[in-house]
């Protein structure tokens, strides 16, 4: 039975790729899946090297080289986590689309992704190619492209548009969330202040 193991294919083979994988040079590549919403064939594979990983092509050509500890695949994009606990965006070029600035980040909508600040959250929009929100909320939510529900230190929400500005105060309390609703014209909150209720429409 040992002579069959050690003559069996598969198990050699996995002996081989751990004496590789001592090697720090060693460069290991794998298929990337790709996830998204249709068929489109993602040519690109992850290459690791010890703990780190990149991006190769298809003919093995390094994109992103592995010099990062987590890569996840968003779409068609990568969400980036360095070795030192900083987050970023890349696209499929290696090119960067948020900066190496936050502690994570991760797709909110559309062209909008949450980046953060140890806890605190804020919006980054990588085709105005700048930050929108700072990281400085508790909480961020997106009711379109260009309003978003935040919260403040005092665990209450106001609205804030692209600009950062305030569009409606700090009074809405999280428990009173579960009513709204928002059309093309329209946004609608249903809320209890004072134990009062009140709406908020027309706002765009």
């Amino acid at each position: 039975p040992k002579k069959e193991e050690e003559d069996d294919p598969v198990r050699k083979a996995e002996r081989e790729l751990d004496r590789k994988r001592k090697d720090p040079n060693f460069i290991e590549y794998s298929d990337l899946d790709y996830d998204g919403d249709d068929d489109r064939e993602i040519k690109r594979k992850m290459i690791k090297k010890g703990n780190l990983y990149g991006i190769a092509d298809l003919k093995n050509k390094v994109i992103i080289p592995p010099i990062y500890k987590v890569i996840y695949l968003d779409g068609d994009k990568f969400l980036i986590q360095t070795n030192d606990e900083c987050g970023g965006l890349l696209d499929m070029d290696g090119k960067e689309l948020i900066p190496f600035v936050y502690r994570g980040t991760n797709r909110l909508r559309n062209n909008l992704y949450k980046v953060y600040d140890g806890p605190k959250a804020g919006i980054y929009d990588i085709a105005a190619k700048k930050e929108v929100i700072p990281p400085v909320y508790k909480d961020v939510q997106a009711i379109n492209d260009e309003l978003f529900l935040v919260m403040n230190d005092q665990e209450l929400y106001g609205i804030l548009n692209k600009e950062n500005k305030i569009i409606y105060p700090f009074v809405i309390q999280p428990y009173s969330l579960s009513n709204w609703r928002l059309s093309s014209n329209d946004f609608l909150v249903v809320s209890r202040f004072k134990d009062l209720e009140f709406s908020v429409a027309s706002l765009i």
